[in-house]
């Protein structure tokens, strides 16, 4: 349930629920395009932990998974490793996609449970909509990445590697969680 006085935009669900701005349910699904890899969640920058942000923002945290990271790897140019270790969690991966503990599935079942319906590939106005979620992708995308899924029995462990041989513009990472594994350069 959204947090007392929570209004996006100014307009509260039941307004949004009766305007007809979101027409009828589709067919499809949020979060197709992921497919429950983990995606980073910055905690540093602020004394709020990133559970309560969301709950606070009329977020179900119950309905996503995400695990707090004080622990990590970092590999500079020369091969040297780091081993970086906070008091609270640097970062929070949470995961994405339409499956169990999704985000993706979980904002959409979120929306849905309070009779926010969701029309996919349907044309409106900004200032008409109360969220607008277009993807990363299109003509404005700059940022590419490219990188593997696999498995392992590896133990969790996150590791950012920057050494522009590997990653060009940005840095490469290496996630582990639960046996399941994602590697990324950009």
């Amino acid at each position: 349930m959204p947090a007392p006085g929570f209004r996006p935009h100014g307009r509260n669900y039941p307004e949004a629920r009766r305007s007809g701005r979101a027409g009828g349910r589709s067919n499809r699904s949020s979060g197709l395009l992921r497919h429950g890899d983990w995606d980073a969640v910055e905690n540093w920058t602020n004394d709020e932990e990133f559970p309560a942000l969301i709950e606070r923002i009329g977020i179900d945290s119950k309905r996503l998974r995400f695990v707090g990271r004080s622990e990590f790897s970092v590999v500079d140019p020369y091969g040297r490793r780091y081993e970086v270790c906070t008091p609270r969690p640097f970062f929070y991966l949470i995961k994405r996609g339409a499956g169990p503990g999704g985000l993706e599935r979980g904002l959409q079942s979120q929306a849905l449970g309070l009779g926010i319906p969701i029309e996919y590939g349907a044309g409106l106005d900004r200032d008409r909509s109360d969220i607008w979620a277009t993807g990363t992708f299109g003509q404005g995308s700059r940022f590419v990445s490219t990188g593997y899924d696999f498995r392992t029995s590896h133990p969790d462990w996150v590791c950012s590697i920057f050494d522009s041989r590997i990653a060009p513009r940005a840095y490469a990472y290496l996630v582990i969680v639960g046996g399941k594994a994602r590697s990324r350069s950009s």
